[in-house]
């Protein structure tokens, strides 16, 4: 069958076409939320955390996982990043709230992941929570850029491409960077690729969940 030929618009018809771009999912990437001394002291933390405690089993492959109650440790460290993370979440809810009539509490739940070379993360989400955050204590010493690379997957799902129009991505990936800190909808699937480095990827990660006071 021919192609349809391309109907005739009038000038009146352009200038009254307004595109949308529909269901965006809020992403927050903030770099060098501490600096390299409070890192160290963290990663220092962590690392003597995994030699004392097995940890957990969850997606994670390989690696360890601590279990989900840093908050609850009142180690100088953490604390400070803690109140920084909040304090970014709660600008986020802000702003998209903006207009809200009610002054919202932040409950957090954490937990610390190193992993080695070869380690990664399966799959997951954390449905539970409104808020999850990923922090980067320290991101490794791999030079190959999908090294334990990080990726949300769109929530949109199946969908037909368009020939030509790379419309609707399936992921967004991002390359870790010590001292980076994402912030996402604790509903975003996400996964890591294996990590190829030598030296542990060091990770603090967060679910919040926002009430009214």
């Amino acid at each position: 069958m021919p192609p349809l030929p391309a109907p005739k618009r009038s000038r009146r018809d352009a200038s009254h076409a307004q595109l949308l771009q529909l269901f965006a999912v809020p992403m927050v990437l903030v770099e060098d939320v501490l600096d390299e001394a409070a890192n160290a002291e963290l990663a220092e933390w962590i690392l003597l955390e995994r030699e004392l405690d097995e940890g957990v089993q969850r997606s994670i492959v390989g690696g360890w996982h601590s279990k989900p109650d840093l908050p609850a440790r009142g180690a100088g460290p953490l604390d400070t990043l803690f109140s920084t993370l909040v304090e970014h979440v709660r600008n986020v809810q802000a702003q998209l709230g903006a207009g809200a009539d009610y002054e919202a509490r932040f409950m957090l739940q954490a937990w610390a992941t190193v992993l080695e070379r070869g380690h990664y993360v399966q799959m997951h989400d954390h449905a539970d929570a409104h808020w999850s955050v990923v922090y980067y204590v320290d991101a490794g010493d791999s030079d190959d850029p999908a090294s334990g690379r990080i990726s949300w997957i769109n929530p949109i799902g199946s969908h037909r491409s368009l020939p030509g129009v790379d419309l609707i991505p399936t992921t967004f990936s991002c390359t870790p960077r010590t001292g980076l800190m994402a912030i996402f909808p604790g509903w975003l699937r996400h996964s890591v690729e294996p990590y190829q480095g030598e030296r542990p990827r060091i990770v603090i990660a967060a679910n919040i969940e926002v009430k009214r006071r």
